[in-house]
C-alpha cells in the first residue's frame, strides 16, 4: 500500500496521521491499515490502526480510537513489537538457552578463571546491547521492554570479583551470577519475543 493511500485513510485522525508522518520520516514504512467500527449504546466507535516497519526489524503499531457520534478522540495508542530479526540487528552473542547450557572446565576445586572471565566478557558485551536498544526504545516510545526488565548489566557482569580456589574462582559463586545473567535472558527474551 503506498504512503499516500495509507494518509488519505487518516484524513478524519489527525492526530494519528501526525504520528504516522513522524515515524515514516524516521524510515518506518507501512504495511497493513485497518479501520474498525463498532456500535455500542452510546453510537459508532472507529478504531483506525496502522501498522509500520523499519528495516532493523522493528514494527510499530499506533492506533486511535474516535466516537463518531460526539466526533472524540481517544489519545493515540502506540505499541513496539521487536521481531526474531532483532537478535541478528542486536547481535547478541548469546541466548537464554545457550547460557543455561553452558558448562565450565573446572580447575582444582573451582572454575578455571580464565574460562570464567571470557565467557562473562562476552555476556557483558550483550548487557551493553541490551541496554541500548532498551535506552532506544525508551527515547522513542512507551515500549513493553523496559529496563526493568533487566536486572544487571555489562559493569556488574564484566567487574564481577569471586572468591577464589586453589586454583579458579568458587563454583557457587559463578554459578550464583550465571544463573542470574540466564534469569535476565529469559526475561528480555519474553518481553521481546525474541
Amino acid at each position: 500500500m503506498g504512503i499516500d493511500r495509507v494518509l488519505s485513510f487518516l484524513n478524519d485522525f489527525p492526530e494519528l496521521k501526525g504520528e504516522v508522518n513522524r515515524l515514516i520520516a524516521e524510515g518506518y514504512r507501512p504495511f497493513n491499515i485497518s479501520v474498525d467500527a463498532s456500535v455500542n449504546e452510546e453510537g459508532v466507535v472507529s478504531t483506525l490502526k496502522v501498522q509500520l516497519d523499519r528495516y532493523s526489524g522493528r514494527r510499530v503499531c499506533i492506533s486511535q480510537v474516535k466516537d463518531d457520534t460526539s466526533n472524540v478522540f481517544q489519545p493515540v495508542n502506540t505499541e513496539v513489537y521487536l521481531q526474531k530479526t532483532d537478535k541478528d540487528w542486536l547481535k547478541l552473542k548469546l541466548s537464554q538457552k545457550q547460557i543455561l547450557n553452558e558448562e565450565l572446565k573446572k580447575s582444582f576445586r573451582g572454575y578455571r578463571a580464565d574460562e570464567v572471565d571470557s565467557f562473562l566478557d562476552t555476556i557483558a558485551e550483550d548487557y551493553e546491547l541490551i541496554h541500548k536498544l532498551l535506552d532506544n526504545n525508551q527515547k522513542s516510545f512507551p515500549v513493553k521492554a523496559d529496563k526493568g526488565s533487566v536486572k544487571l548489566n555489562a559493569e556488574m557482569v564484566g567487574k564481577k570479583k569471586f572468591p577464589r580456589t586453589v586454583r579458579g574462582y568458587d563454583c557457587k559463586e559463578v554459578d550464583d551470577l550465571i544463573k542470574a545473567v540466564e534469569e535476565d535472558y529469559r526475561r528480555f527474551e519474553q518481553v521481546v519475543s525474541l
